[in-house]
C-alpha cells in the first residue's frame, strides 16, 4: 500500500521548514546588526538542538559569552580584595582557574574552525566545565553568600533556551549540584563576618529562585519554538502560493493568447465544412479536437475568484457537507454522509469555496468509480480531530496511480484524460490557506481517499 501523501506538507529537517513537494525556501541572508540578532542568536534559542546550523551557532555563541565571564572574573578581583571577599592567600588560585577557563576557551574556539557539526553533547560539556569554574569561584568567595552568586541562575535560562529534551534536564541538574557545592562548603571571607542565615536556608532559595527561572524560561522557549516554526510554515506556504500565483497569471495569459487563434481556427473550420460535399472524418476529428480546447480554456478561465466566494463566515459544517452532498446525489448517484461527533459545532469558512472543493471530489471520485462500471457509493465523512476539521472523500476505484500521486494538487496534473487538474489545486490551497493540508491516500477497502483537512480549532476561536 502507497504512503500517504500530503500536498503541501511540510517538514522539519535539520533544524528548517522545508516543503517536500516543490520549490525551496528562499531566507534573507542580510548580515547587519538587527538582522544578525534575530536570526543568530534568537535562532539558536528557539529552534532547538536538532540542525547542524543551529547548534554551530550555539558554540560560537557560548564562546563568547565564556569571553565575558571571564574578563568580568577578572575585573572584579580588585575590589574582592580590596573589600575582604576574597583572600590573598587564595588568589593564586582563582587567577589560575580564570586562566585555566580561558585556555580551555581558545582550545573550544580552534576545535569549533575544524568541527563542523558540534554536538549536543559536546556543548553541555562545555556548559559544565563552566559551571565547575563558576562554582571553585563562588565556594573561594563566600558561597551562596557572595553578592555575585546570583550569577548562577543565568545558567537557569541558558540550559532551556540553548537545549531541548534531555539535555535541558542535563544542565539543571548540573545547576542543582553547583548550588549544593557553593552551599555546603563555602569559604566563609573576613567581610562578610557571622552570616545572619545557615548556608543550607540560602541555598534551598537559590534552589527555588533557580527552579522558578528554569521553568518559565522553559514554558517560554517552547512557547517560541511553536510560534518560530509557525512562521517558518506560512512563510514557506507564501512563498508557494506565490509561485503558484505567477503560474496562475501565466495560465491566464495564455488562455487569453491562444482564444483569438482558436476562434479564428473555428472560424475557417467553419467555411472549409461548408465548401465541402461531404462529410470528412478528418474535419470531424479537427472539430472534435477544437472543442476539447475551448472546454479548457473555459474551465481555466472558470476558476477565477469572485469578491463574493471568499467571504468567511461562521457555518455548521455537518450541515453544509449534508446539503451538498444531498444536491449533488439527485441525479441518481449513491452517496453515504457520515458525520463523527461534530455535529454542533461551527467553523469559519468561505462558504462557496468549500462547496465548490466538495464537489469537485466528488465529481473525481464518481468518475473514478465510472471507469470501472462499479455501482458502489461514495463515502463521505466529516469530523474533528486534533483540532481540524477533517472532510474525507472515499470510494473503491481504480486509486491514484503511484507516479501521479505525490504531483496532485500541483495545477494542471491530474490522472483522468479530460481532467484539468484544477480541482484538486483549487482544493489545496483552500487547505493551505486555513492551515491545514490536502491528504490524498488509499482508501481503507483499495481505492482512493481524499482528506481536506481545515483550519485550526484555536484560529476559530480566536477568529471569535
Amino acid at each position: 500500500m502507497a504512503e500517504p501523501i500530503e500536498v503541501g506538507q511540510y517538514v522539519r529537517a535539520g533544524g528548517y521548514v522545508k516543503s517536500n513537494s516543490s520549490g525551496s525556501l528562499e531566507v534573507n541572508t542580510r548580515k547587519d546588526g538587527g538582522d544578525w540578532v534575530r536570526d543568530r542568536l534568537m535562532g539558536a534559542a528557539l529552534h532547538g538542538p536538532i540542525g547542524r546550523k543551529q547548534r554551530r551557532v550555539r558554540a560560537s555563541w557560548l564562546i563568547r559569552l565564556r569571553w565575558v565571564a571571564i574578563f568580568g572574573q577578572l575585573a572584579v578581583v580588585g575590589p574582592a580584595l580590596s573589600t575582604g571577599w576574597l583572600g590573598s592567600e587564595h588568589l593564586a588560585i582563582y587567577v589560575s582557574i580564570v586562566c585555566g577557563l580561558a585556555i580551555f576557551n581558545v582550545a573550544v574556539y580552534l576545535l569549533s574552525r575544524k568541527e563542523e557539526n558540534p554536538s549536543s553533547g559536546s556543548l553541555v560539556l562545555q556548559v559544565a566545565v563552566d559551571l565547575c569554574a563558576l562554582g571553585a569561584l563562588l565556594v573561594l568567595t563566600g558561597g551562596v553568600y557572595n553578592p555575585m552568586a546570583p550569577i548562577a541562575f543565568v545558567h537557569a535560562s541558558l540550559g532551556p533556551l540553548l537545549f531541548r529534551g534531555v539535555w535541558s534536564y542535563v544542565v539543571g541538574l548540573l545547576l542543582l549540584a553547583l548550588v549544593v557545592v557553593i552551599s555546603g562548603f563555602p569559604v566563609l571571607p573576613l567581610a562578610l563576618g557571622q552570616p545572619a542565615v545557615g548556608p543550607v536556608i540560602q541555598g534551598m532559595a537559590h534552589v527555588i529562585v533557580s527552579l522558578v527561572i528554569w521553568v518559565l524560561t522553559t514554558w517560554l522557549a517552547a512557547s517560541l519554538h511553536r510560534h518560530q516554526a509557525l512562521v517558518e510554515s506560512l512563510r514557506v506556504a507564501q512563498a508557494r502560493q506565490d509561485r503558484l500565483r505567477v503560474t496562475g497569471m501565466l495560465a491566464a495569459g495564455f488562455c487569453h493568447e491562444l482564444a483569438t487563434p482558436l476562434n479564428t481556427l473555428g472560424l475557417r473550420l467553419n467555411r472549409v465544412e461548408q465548401q465541402m460535399t461531404s462529410s470528412s472524418p478528418d474535419i470531424r476529428v479537427m472539430r472534435e479536437s477544437l472543442e476539447r480546447c475551448e472546454e479548457v480554456l473555459q474551465s481555466m478561465i472558470g476558476q477565477r475568484l469572485e469578491s463574493d466566494d471568499l467571504r468567511f463566515e461562521f457555518l455548521h459544517p455537518v450541515e453544509l457537507i449534508a446539503e451538498v452532498t444531498h444536491e449533488w446525489s439527485n441525479g441518481g448517484r449513491e452517496v453515504r454522509f457520515e458525520a463523527g461527533e461534530c455535529e454542533h459545532i461551527e467553523w469559519l469558512l468561505p462558504r462557496m469555496l468549500l462547496t465548490q472543493s466538495i464537489v469537485d471530489l466528488l465529481d473525481n471520485a464518481h468518475h473514478a468509480l465510472t471507469s470501472i462500471s462499479a455501482p458502489d457509493p461514495i463515502d463521505v465523512k466529516i469530523d474533528e480531530r486534533s483540532g481540524f476539521l477533517e472532510i474525507a472523500v472515499e470510494d473503491v476505484g481504480p486509486g491514484v496511480p503511484a507516479a501521479v500521486r505525490p504531483h496532485l494538487g500541483q495545477p494542471f496534473v491530474t490522472s483522468k484524460p479530460e481532467g484539468s487538474g484544477l480541482g484538486l489545486f483549487n482544493a489545496n490551497n483552500l487547505c493551505v490557506a486555513l492551515g491545514g493540508g490536502l491528504i490524498i491516500e488509499d482508501g481503507p477497502v483499495g481505492g482512493a481517499r481524499v482528506v481536506l483537512r481545515l483550519g485550526s480549532a484555536s484560529v476559530q476561536e480566536e477568529a471569535r
